[in-house]
Formats: C-alpha cells, sequence, structure tokens
C-alpha cells in the first residue's frame, strides 16, 4: 500500500516527467489535494459507521446477516422503522411485509400490527422488496407500520422477516415522535 509520502513523490516525479516544473507552491498545492482527499475517505467511512451506530441495539439471531435498529418514529398514526442490514455472503434476499403477514410490531399489550410497506436499498413494495446484498456492505431498510396509537412508545418486539424462514428481532424499541 501506498502512503501519502510516497502519493506525493509519485505525482510530483509524474509531473517533472511530463516536463512540468514543480515549484514550492505547485507542490504544496498537490499536498492538500491529497490531504483534502483523505479528509473526505474519513469522513465518508465516518458517517458510514454513523450509519451503522446510531442506535446500538442489533440484531444477530441468525446466519445469513445482521440489522442494526437504527430508529422508530411515530408521525400521527404511522410508525416508519428504519434499519441496516448486512449479509454475511453475496446472496440475494427478499424482504417481506404484507406477505404472508410476517413481518410485525407487538406492543406491551399483546397487539399487533402488520407491515405496510417496505423499502430494501431502491427496491419498494407493499408485499415485498428485493434486492442484491454484497456481503459485509450496509443496506438500509426502511418498514412502514400504519394505524397505531399515538399513545404507543414502545414496542415489546419488533420481527422482520425474509423468505426463507429467516428473520431478525428487536426487543424493547422505542418510539420516538
Amino acid at each position: 500500500m501506498i502512503n501519502k509520502q510516497q502519493v506525493i513523490r509519485l505525482v510530483a516525479l509524474g509531473c517533472f516527467g511530463l516536463g512540468i516544473a514543480v515549484n514550492d507552491g505547485k507542490f504544496t498545492e498537490v499536498k492538500a489535494a491529497i490531504v483534502e482527499h483523505e479528509q473526505h475517505e474519513i469522513i465518508d467511512n465516518s458517517k458510514q459507521d454513523e450509519l451503522l451506530a446510531q442506535n446500538p441495539q442489533t440484531a444477530d439471531n441468525n446466519k445469513y446477516f445482521t440489522g442494526v435498529l437504527q430508529s422508530c418514529n411515530l408521525a400521527g398514526s404511522t410508525v416508519i422503522c428504519t434499519l441496516v442490514v448486512k449479509s454475511k455472503a453475496d446472496q440475494n434476499m427478499t424482504f417481506k411485509c404484507q406477505w404472508d403477514n410476517v413481518t410485525k410490531l407487538y406492543d406491551q399489550y399483546g397487539n399487533t400490527y402488520l407491515c405496510n410497506q417496505i423499502q430494501v436499498g431502491n427496491a419498494k413494495g407493499e408485499d415485498s422488496a428485493k434486492t442484491r446484498f454484497p456481503q459485509g456492505t450496509p443496506i438500509k431498510v426502511i418498514l412502514t407500520f400504519n394505524n397505531i396509537p399515538p399513545q404507543i412508545s414502545n414496542f415489546d418486539t419488533f420481527e422482520v422477516h425474509t423468505s426463507g424462514f429467516h428473520f431478525l428481532r428487536f426487543n424493547n424499541v422505542t418510539v420516538t415522535q
């Protein structure tokens, strides 16, 4: 792997090789451009890490994928839950919503709320959504539930199902308004 100083030297040598004189001002510009590029890489990596770590609630209860629940927000009578899923191997996965009525929220009073809409990456649907999951790549999953009573502040259990009877389970899910 080439470090920053080696890149600066290669750029400077490349400029000399093309007959372009690199004075101290140009060399400083090259160094500044490299530093700026590195800062953007750090910021991009930080955003990805932040996306995965906004909520510490993680589900790792199956051998195919893991999930991190970011939030469940109540707006009127709709709860929108956002999670990030990582596959443990390259695969296509279908997340279920209304298909078989398996993706559900359970409140502490024994009531069950069914998923109304799902978005997995760019795929969106009412019954299900399917996308390709490259191994270890975070994919955002957004689930919408309607007709939720406004007094609900948390759910006992949140289960997100895929085809093949695999699921992620989150317990004691807090709902923010």
